[in-house]
């Protein structure tokens, strides 16, 4: 099968709905599986390090990858180019 730009021009209206269907889908079903863990405020109260710190990666491998990947990189970017971190050698 050959797609063409007249091809294309068909099955574009079906295929953006039904990726952002499919996403939409698999992002609450992520959500609600976290919330099953914690179903009132009480049990967030209880809730240890380890289990926060398994939400936060999570939320920032599924998420935001980008912007948590960028922020990281102009974090250490930062720390490495300061005055203070330069060491001389003698």
């Amino acid at each position: 099968m050959v797609f063409s730009t007249g091809n294309l021009a068909w099955w574009l209206p079906a295929l953006v709905p039904s990726y952002l269907i499919l996403c939409s889908s698999l992002r609450y079903r992520r959500r609600n599986e976290m919330q099953k863990s914690f179903p009132d405020r009480a049990s967030l109260a209880k809730m240890t390090i380890t289990e926060a710190q398994v939400i936060v990666t999570k939320l920032t491998e599924l998420e935001f990858p980008f912007t948590v990947l960028t922020s990281l990189q102009f974090a250490l970017f930062k720390v490495t180019s300061t005055e203070s971190s330069k060491v001389e050698m003698y």
